[in-house]
């Protein structure tokens, strides 16, 4: 049907923008602020305690996705809503702490989609949006935040 091609291109588009967001210029730029620290705690906190938010996020957009694919065509369930916005907080998030404890780099623009993703979707659940409205919000969202820091890949703070 219309609205399964379209929910599972929202998912596709927005596991783009999730790899996007960390391969694009973070993942070099904090292997390069590692190797300029030299610090074995920094290495702890990155890839392993903080890291551990980038996964959990991964596998909350991953039940998201499975529950919007499953019922393309109805509205977004609550739990299928907070495990999106529960995801996205702690992917995008995760790499937001990163940021800051790798080098102090806030990244104002992650922070601030995400509270809009937040607010359309749960406000989803109230005003019955399909999943594919709401998947597709995110990966919009999230293109707009690599967008926002295409400036970063050319400076590489």
């Amino acid at each position: 049907t219309v609205s399964s091609f379209l929910v599972k291109c929202a998912g596709v588009a927005l596991v783009c923008g999730l790899w996007w967001l960390y391969f694009s210029w973070f993942k070099g730029w904090l292997e390069d602020r590692i190797e300029q620290e030299g610090s074995i705690d920094l290495v702890r906190n990155a890839y392993s305690f903080v890291h551990f938010l980038v996964v959990m996020g991964v596998v909350a957009v991953a039940a998201a996705l499975e529950s919007a694919i499953a019922h393309p065509g109805d509205p977004i369930s609550t739990p299928a809503a907070t495990s999106l916005v529960l995801g996205m907080f702690a992917y995008v998030g995760g790499i937001a702490v990163l940021a800051w404890l790798s080098g102090r780099l806030v990244l104002v623009s992650r922070w601030a989609l995400l509270v809009v993703i937040a607010a359309v979707s749960f406000g989803a659940a109230t005003v019955d949006l399909t999943g594919a409205v709401v998947v597709g919000f995110a990966a919009v969202s999230l293109g707009a935040i690599g967008w926002i820091e295409r400036g970063l890949r050319r400076e590489s703070p």
